[in-house]
């Protein structure tokens, strides 16, 4: 099994499923209304019919958002900033994973919103690894349903192993690394060496992260095909597993994730590109914008699917090879001739 071969079979494992790709969607939208209709009444009662509505029309003006979350403090909404806006979210999330700022927020509403979107997650990443491993082909929304809630308890602690593993990474680990950086780059006659350190400590950190989530994902594909109940022995042999075929599970990985990359930049790019100033421009970024996320949990399956096809080519017990059957041969070919016996006078009888 060859990274390309299981890339081209997860592709295609992702592209067979629409209809689950859709079901990912809409379940991102109904957990994305839940903060989004209240930033909306508050936005609209704190803008409607003022000079800020109009001049923010052509543009944001950092001196209302100072003011907004002056006066919303402790509040949902005065979460809201320039990184939430576009393809920044990407960046500022990866930007708080690789710092590990993702374990310092304290607003309740937003870490019950966190709580409420990786129980959702959790549920969804049972239906994708259950609908793609079935070999048959056939899914339907109720068999999703089915398999999110049958792996639901055992991938609810795989979650949570997840996040105590990120935990000690980020805090413990690299935190500790980071947070004596300066110290150990105060006397350095120039910023050079410091600045190559944090971006190697930077790189460092992603590395291991993508790791750690790679293989992750082999222990839901080893629970799901291998019916496993002890999620730490899952992680334990996932971890082995992923590091045993470094290679080939850490390639397909970033070849997978340039493919999610490149959507990002396409994004990106066709978006700086629409100016948004009307309601139109806006309808159309906004289309093209549901277009991007479709583009994420299709990268999503399409990982899932290469994933389990490589974990199956590399554990594939060899097939026993049967015995060669020996060629066909005519009746009495192999009875031994006798020479005829000699008499004394030299003449031939034949043996009775």
């Amino acid at each position: 099994m060859t990274i390309l071969d299981a890339f081209k079979a997860g592709k295609a494992a992702a592209s067979g499923h629409k209809r689950l790709v859709a079901l990912l969607w809409l379940a991102n939208v109904l957990v994305a209304l839940t903060l989004t209709i209240p930033f909306h009444r508050t936005f609209d009662a704190y803008i409607r019919n003022t000079q800020d509505e109009h001049e923010m029309t052509a543009g944001f003006r950092w001196e209302w958002f100072q003011r907004f979350r002056y006066d919303t403090p402790g509040q949902v909404v005065s979460t809201f900033s320039p990184s939430v806006i576009g393809y920044a979210p990407f960046l500022k999330n990866l930007d708080d994973l690789t710092t590990g700022r993702m374990f310092t927020e304290t607003l309740p509403v937003i870490v019950g919103m966190g709580a409420v979107y990786l129980l959702v997650s959790v549920f969804l990443a049972g239906s994708i690894v259950g609908a793609l491993a079935q070999t048959d082909d056939t899914y339907s929304t109720r068999q999703a349903f089915i398999w999110g809630g049958t792996y639901f308890g055992r991938f609810i602690r795989l979650a949570i192993l997840s996040l105590l593993l990120y935990y000690l990474l980020l805090r413990w680990g690299f935190g500790l690394i980071r947070k004596n950086l300066p110290a150990w780059t105060l006397d350095m006659a120039s910023e050079t060496p410091a600045l190559v350190l944090y971006l190697g400590l930077n790189g460092v950190t992603v590395l291991v992260l993508m790791f750690v989530d790679l293989a992750i994902d082999y222990a839901r594909i080893k629970t799901v095909l291998e019916d496993r109940r002890s999620m730490i022995l899952a992680t334990l042999s996932a971890f082995r597993f992923a590091g045993a075929h470094i290679l080939k599970t850490f390639g397909l990985y970033l070849l997978i994730g340039l493919v999610g990359l490149l959507c990002l930049v396409v994004y990106a790019v066709v978006e700086a590109l629409i100016p948004q100033h009307r309601l139109l421009t806006i309808g159309i970024v906004f289309v093209i914008q549901q277009l991007y996320f479709l583009s994420l949990f299709w990268v999503k399956c399409w990982f899932y699917g290469g994933e389990l096809v490589l974990y199956r080519g590399l554990t594939a017990k060899p097939s026993a090879t049967p015995a060669p059957t020996p060629p066909l041969q005519p009746v009495g070919a192999g009875v031994p001739v006798t020479p005829p016996l000699q008499t004394r006078s030299g003449e031939e009888e034949a043996k009775p």
